[in-house]
């Protein structure tokens, strides 16, 4: 559960760091005493993404800095949630004062889009008789033929969008980490693997629309900024879109071609999403 809001997951996992702290002497060939250190919890839950879903929905706003409307489009501060995980036997760790992390979207064809998040925490508590409410799995998920990324031929797309935070802000006094403090720009990143006979976007990334020459120039556009994408969630009848993610700009930081015999010639190009909250936006709209 992500804000008291139940999750649909298929894999769940948390880890906690105690960081042990060890004293050494000149009198012993061993480690003579081993004391706890700074706590950091963390996590990742993932599944089927669901648009429609509100925990899924929750997670995605939470990590955009807050509860926003059907359309989450601007990256305000991050904000502290309580996250909870229950096995079959109502064995429930709660995790308090966390934050998400990142979230990271994956499409590929014959599949479903799935995603994952990560996230950090503060505090931790166990309990046997306050299990994770049921999750509602009915909200469609969207298949890979009826998914559409703006007209781009692809046979993959992964994005990444990470939020850090400072995991060693600790004090004097207390082995807990204090408030979460985001400690670097939020980044929003990804590849696709583009169609084999599809040569639009690589040449993109090959080619800067500068003339071919050494000579010094203050004329120079070296593009790497290209139009973005408007990717489209439809439920598997193809009858109604559930969610999309809209991406109003790409750069294109690296692209890779290879090929092995008469096999598919492999082309993949990474990007970043540039934002300023304003006309460059990496925004998502909600379904039912």
């Amino acid at each position: 559960m992500v804000n008291n809001v139940a999750v649909p997951v298929s894999d769940v996992s948390y880890n906690a760091q105690r960081n042990p702290i060890v004293e050494k002497s000149f009198g012993h060939a061993t480690e003579p005493e081993i004391y706890g250190g700074g706590v950091v919890y963390t996590g990742s839950f993932g599944g089927a993404y669901r648009p429609g879903n509100n925990g899924w929905q929750t997670v995605i706003k939470q990590f955009m800095g807050g509860n926003q409307a059907a359309n989450v489009e601007t990256f305000a501060p991050d904000s502290v949630i309580p996250i909870k995980v229950s096995d079959e036997f109502d064995n429930t760790f709660e995790f308090g004062s966390c934050a998400i992390t990142s979230i990271e979207i994956n499409c590929n064809v014959n599949d479903y889009t799935k995603i994952t998040a990560n996230w950090i925490g503060t505090f931790a508590s166990y309990s046997t008789n306050n299990p994770c409410s049921s999750a509602e799995y009915t909200a469609p998920i969207s298949v890979f033929y009826n998914t559409k990324i703006g007209n781009m031929k692809v046979k993959s797309l992964r994005l990444r969008l990470e939020r850090p935070f400072d995991q060693q802000n600790f004090i004097i006094g207390s082995e807990y980490l204090q408030d979460l403090v985001q400690n670097d720009n939020v980044t929003i990143s990804g590849s696709f693997t583009v169609s084999p006979t599809d040569y639009d976007l690589f040449k993109s990334i090959y080619l800067t629309g500068d003339p071919l020459s050494k000579t010094p120039s203050n004329a120079n556009k070296n593009q790497i900024i290209v139009d973005g994408a408007t990717i489209e969630f439809r439920n598997p009848e193809g009858t109604s879109t559930i969610g999309t993610i809209v991406i109003s700009k790409f750069a294109l930081t690296d692209g890779d071609a290879s090929a092995n015999g008469r096999n598919q010639f492999e082309k993949t190009i990474n990007f970043k999403v540039p934002v300023d909250n304003n006309t460059r936006k990496c925004s998502f709209t909600f379904g039912s």
